[in-house]
């Protein structure tokens, strides 16, 4: 049995669409949400420029998203996909202690 038709007048099997297998699909999916790398300079590489401390680093929110669904955000409680997608967002900064 696959998805009938719409009838108005006889929507019994409406009331089940959440539970009939015609209408479900697979949600897996796989994100990398957040991510950050970084490398402090060791103390004799910098000592001559009076910094105590130096650090590089690089950082993403929301890099990739693997699903099959293909369609929005997997993680979206609209059903049909309306919201927008989440940002992705890649900041590098450096940090030095003088």
């Amino acid at each position: 049995n696959g998805p009938r038709t719409y009838e108005r007048e006889t929507q019994y099997w409406i009331n089940n669409r959440s539970t009939d297998p015609a209408f479900l699909r697979k949600g897996d999916y796989l994100r990398m949400k957040n991510l950050e790398i970084g490398y402090t300079l060791p103390n004799s590489a910098i000592q001559k420029l009076k910094i105590s401390r130096f650090r590089v680093y690089a950082n993403a929110t929301n890099l990739f998203t693997v699903d099959k669904m293909g369609v929005g955000d997997p993680e979206n409680v609209n059903k049909d996909f309306t919201a927008y997608p989440l940002r992705r967002v890649i900041n590098f900064g450096i940090s030095a202690t003088f």
